[in-house]
């Protein structure tokens, strides 16, 4: 998928659909990680987007970001629905699950961080501020970079379009996608 460059102000409207996300990081020692997560939302866009995520504080994701300040938000696309089924399923502190389940990625171009190819987006963030709540956390993050597929945006995701459908969890390893759109 070709992409294009998004202002960061502006890239909370990738998120406007309430789809569930890749959350990508590294460790320290540099090993990429992706995990799915399905409470996210955009809580700001003025002078720039920030988006909040709800991550288990057991999970490597959790300690990846926490220790690095910094993740990418991926929007991955209903096709890829095996791709968050599997990186939900197990821990990326046992294993690699970019090789595990040999996900073909690119480098976000900041943070140098992979993404799944064929994603319909993804926004680099830089932690600003963590919320720990019993085994939780709220992390939100500010953007500094982001990419869309280039017939997934123009103004906003295309969500009614074949390559802007997003993935919605609802439970277990049942999911939904986007469908027309109505004015």
């Amino acid at each position: 998928m070709a992409y294009k460059k998004i202002d960061p102000a502006k890239a909370y409207r990738l998120l406007n659909s309430g789809s569930l996300l890749l959350i990508c990081t590294k460790n320290k020692k540099g090993e990429d990680n992706m995990a799915p997560v399905a409470w996210t939302c955009p809580v700001e866009y003025d002078p720039t987007t920030e988006i909040v995520i709800v991550c288990d504080r057991n999970h490597q994701t959790y300690r990846n970001i926490v220790s690095l300040k910094h993740f990418v938000a991926c929007i991955p696309h209903a096709s890829q629905k095996d791709i968050v089924v599997k990186t939900g399923s197990v821990s990326g502190e046992k294993i690699n699950k970019i090789e595990q389940f040999n996900i073909k990625t690119i480098l976000s171009p900041s943070l140098k961080i992979k993404v799944p190819v064929g994603c319909i987006g993804f926004i680099e963030c830089r932690l600003i501020k963590t919320i720990r709540h019993r085994n939780s956390a709220i992390l939100i993050g500010q953007a500094i970079g982001a990419m869309a597929g280039r017939n997934a945006f123009t103004d906003r995701l295309l969500s009614e379009k074949k390559e802007g459908r997003t993935l919605h969890h609802l439970g277990a390893n049942i999911f939904i996608t986007t469908g027309r759109l109505i004015k």
